[in-house]
C-alpha cells in the first residue's frame, strides 16, 4: 500500500510542471502564442517535470529507499521476484481540481551476479490521470520501462537506463478556447540517481503534438551535472534552469 501511495504521488509529480502551465493558461496567455510554443517556458517545464519525477519525494527514490531498508532481512527471498500493484485513486487538489489516477506498477528485483543479493530493479508501469476543473480538463498517460542498476550491494546509487513516455491532452471548458495534444519521449541513458534525485546524466527527448491544430516538433536534451544547474537544449536554443528556485536563463 505504501508503494501504491508513492506511485500515485509520482504520477502527480511527473506532470506537475506541465499541468501547472496548462491549467494557468488563462493568466499566462503569452506563454503559448498563435503558431508556436515559447521555447524558454517549454524548456523550464520539461526540466522541472523530469527532475521532480526522480526527486526524493518521487516514486523511484522512495521505492529504492524502502527496498534498501528491507534488503538485509529478506534478500534471499527477493532475488528475481516480481511484484504487481494496481493504482486506483481519487482526490481533490489545490484550486478545486479533481484528479483520478488509474494504472499498474510491475516491479522486479535484480541481483548481483551469482548471488542472492538484490541491488537493482526493473520497473514497468502505466498510469492514466484525469485532472478536471471548472475551466479545463486534462488527460495524461505516463509509461515507464527501465532498469535501475545499483552499485556494489546497495540501492543507494542506481544507474537508470530505459524509457519514460507521456501523452497529454488538454482542453479548455471556458474562456479562450485552447486544445493541446502532446507526446513526450525521454530516453534514459545511464542516468545516475540517488535518494535525493538525479545527479549526473544527459537525457535526450522529443516533444510532438499540436496546439489549436498547429503542429510542433521539438528535439533536445536535459543535462544534469552534480548540482542545481540543469542545462536544457531544445531545437537549437540553450537554457540554464536552477532547480532550487526554478528560474531559467538563456545560455548553456
Amino acid at each position: 500500500m505504501n508503494i501504491l501511495k508513492k506511485k500515485s504521488l509520482f504520477a502527480v509529480l511527473i506532470l506537475t510542471g506541465i499541468a501547472t502551465l496548462y491549467f494557468s493558461c488563462k493568466k499566462n496567455d503569452a506563454i503559448i502564442e498563435k503558431t508556436e510554443i515559447n521555447k524558454k517556458d517549454f524548456a523550464l517545464q520539461i526540466a522541472k517535470s523530469l527532475y521532480e519525477s526522480f526527486a526524493q519525494d518521487g516514486n523511484k527514490a522512495s521505492l529504492a529507499k524502502k527496498n534498501a531498508s528491507n534488503r538485509q532481512a529478506t534478500s534471499a527471498s527477493l532475488c528475481g521476484t516480481t511484484r504487481d500493484s494496481i493504482v486506483n485513486s481519487q482526490k481533490t487538489l489545490t484550486g478545486n481540481i479533481s484528479e483520478i489516477a488509474k494504472g499498474y506498477i510491475q516491479f522486479t528485483y535484480l541481483c548481483l551476479p551469482n548471488t542472492t543479493v538484490p541491488n537493482s530493479y526493473h520497473l514497468k508501469d502505466s498510469i492514466h490521470t484525469i485532472r478536471e476543473s471548472a475551466v479545463a480538463r486534462q488527460e495524461s498517460t505516463v509509461r515507464e520501462d527501465y532498469d535501475a542498476i545499483g552499485t556494489a550491494s546497495s540501492f543507494g546509487v542506481v544507474s537508470v537506463t530505459g524509457k519514460q513516455l507521456s501523452h497529454i491532452n488538454y482542453t479548455t471548458k471556458s474562456g479562450t478556447p485552447k486544445v493541446i495534444d502532446q507526446y513526450n519521449d525521454f530516453t534514459l541513458q545511464n542516468l545516475q540517481v540517488i535518494f535525493g534525485g538525479i545527479q549526473l546524466g544527459r537525457v535526450p527527448f522529443t516533444a510532438k503534438g499540436t496546439i489549436d491544430g498547429t503542429p510542433f516538433d521539438f528535439q533536445g536534451t536535459v543535462t544534469f551535472n552534480y548540482g542545481v544547474k540543469i542545462v536544457v537544449s531544445i531545437s537549437g536554443e540553450g537554457y540554464i534552469v536552477n532547480s532550487e528556485d526554478w528560474t531559467i536563463t538563456e545560455g548553456e
